[in-house]
């Protein structure tokens, strides 16, 4: 009887080593096992021990049937993650909006029109007449003009000659300056006055309102060359063309 104890207590040993349930929990073997020894010793001729061999071979039968199927679960099952190969592009970053300042309106001062004409004639009266007033004249032209100062004479191959000019405001402040003044040449380059030389020179000024200044306005020009046109164009107004005589 002790050996059939023994064995039963060894295979009780067994099967909780092989990963039994939580401890002081009793297992579908252990019951299974239990079950079959019982049997067998009831079974058994009183006075008789029980066959041991056929003990041990239905604990292992009964063990194997009480035994769960194994099954997949998904703390058993290994996970075998794929990582993509995929290079993962860069997100686009919208570019930020520039913040400006409150846009100040500002109304551009329109340009005063002069008397309705496309070309202005040298002499009293011949100038451009604008809406507020204001007027130019070129008196007269003195080419060439010969200067008596040593310091004062033009480059080798050139000559001076001065426009006689008057400037008046209108209604409203004006400014007078020589480089009002150009000269367009017959290939339509531009030349610009220079040094006073003719005395008194045109010399830059505010005019108040109905005010003049006149003046001479000099420039420099190649030997032999003679201007196209006489442009003006003062600050705040449409320029105006004069015809050089004949």
């Amino acid at each position: 009887m002790m050996r059939w104890i023994f064995i039963v207590m060894m295979l009780v040993g067994l099967i909780a080593a092989c990963g039994g349930e939580e401890e002081g929990a009793e297992t579908p073997e252990v019951t299974a096992i239990t079950e079959v020894t019982e049997e067998t010793r009831q079974e058994a001729p009183t006075g008789e021990a029980p066959d041991v061999n056929a003990t041990v071979a239905a604990a292992v039968q009964a063990t194997l049937e009480a035994q769960p199927e194994a099954t997949n679960t998904p703390e058993a099952t290994a996970t075998n993650t794929t990582v993509s190969a995929t290079a993962t592009s860069r997100a686009t970053v919208a570019p930020r909006p520039t913040k400006f300042p409150a846009h100040i309106s500002v109304t551009p001062q329109p340009q005063l029109t002069a008397t309705p004409r496309s070309e202005f004639t040298i002499g009293p009266g011949g100038g451009p007449e604008y809406t507020d007033g204001h007027y130019v004249t070129i008196h007269s032209i003195e080419d060439p003009v010969i200067s008596s100062n040593q310091f004062l004479q033009p480059d080798p191959g050139n000559r001076f000659l001065s426009l006689d000019t008057e400037i008046c405001a209108g209604t409203k402040e004006s400014s007078a300056n020589p480089y009002n003044f150009e000269f367009q040449m017959p290939d339509n380059t531009r030349r610009d006055p220079g040094i006073g030389v003719r005395e008194p020179s045109l010399n830059g000024t505010q005019l108040a309102p109905g005010d003049c200044v006149r003046g001479w306005t000099t420039f420099q020009i190649t030997d032999g060359e003679t201007p196209a046109f006489i442009i003006y164009e003062g600050p705040g107004y449409k320029p105006a063309k004069f015809v050089w005589p004949e």
